[in-house]
């Protein structure tokens, strides 16, 4: 016993939340990353009968792993990581890209309403302000109604790239409280994070019928 236990690979315990953090990442990444592959590669090859099933998969898959990168992003940042020259995207293309993504994963598609109020293109830090964006953009479309269009608008403000997301909130008749956002959890968390490792901001407004968050960030091109 004593010999097959020598060779056996006993992990240790993680040692801490980020550590646990971490591992959870790690362990669930490659696996759903095989499913949306595969659930790719069977969309054409299957019955019709089963092409929705196929959709169904590859949709939850995608947005476990968009979910896992910004869990992955938030365990760096909170270990004061992100601190190396980050990659500069466009921004009307980020919005662009996080709209069509969103589209695909939504019942009803076509709930983000885009403005680009930029007279010159403008870059931002591409997995950064992807991830924060996405995670907040989720979050507005959650807690607003199915039929309701939620804004993101983005412009320049005094030498910053300021994105809004304006949600419109309702009150549910059933119990009477208008829907809120949360001034708290990994979303919000990332933005924070994001918006402070920049130089920038980020700031929830909660106004008659309506929710504003705003991510800004300093002008980087």
């Amino acid at each position: 016993m004593a010999g097959r236990s020598q060779g056996k690979r006993v992990s240790a315990p993680p040692a801490g939340e980020e550590d646990l953090f971490d591992r959870l990442v790690h362990d669930l990444r490659n696996p759903l990353g095989v499913i949306a592959y595969f659930a790719d590669a069977m969309s054409s090859a299957t019955a019709t009968e089963h092409a929705e099933l196929c959709v169904r998969l590859r949709v939850n898959a995608q947005r476990a792993l968009h979910v896992l990168e910004e869990f992955s992003l938030l365990s760096d940042l909170r270990a004061g990581g992100g601190n190396a020259k980050p990659e500069l995207g466009d921004v009307a293309a980020i919005m662009e890209d996080l709209a069509a993504q969103l589209d695909g994963m939504e019942r009803r598609p076509g709930r983000i309403r885009r403005h680009l109020e930029l007279e010159t293109p403008r870059s931002a830090p591409r997995l950064h302000v992807t991830a924060a964006l996405r995670a907040l953009l989720r979050v507005a479309l959650r807690v607003s109604a199915v039929d309701d269009t939620v804004d993101l608008s983005v412009c320049e403000e005094h030498l910053q790239i300021v994105m809004r997301i304006t949600v419109p909130l309702r009150a549910d008749p059933a119990i009477a409280v208008a829907a809120r956002l949360p001034s708290r959890g990994i979303e919000v968390e990332l933005a924070q994070r994001v918006a402070a490792l920049h130089g920038g901001s980020y700031v929830v407004e909660l106004l008659p019928g309506i929710g504003v968050m705003t991510l800004a960030v300093p002008v980087a091109g």
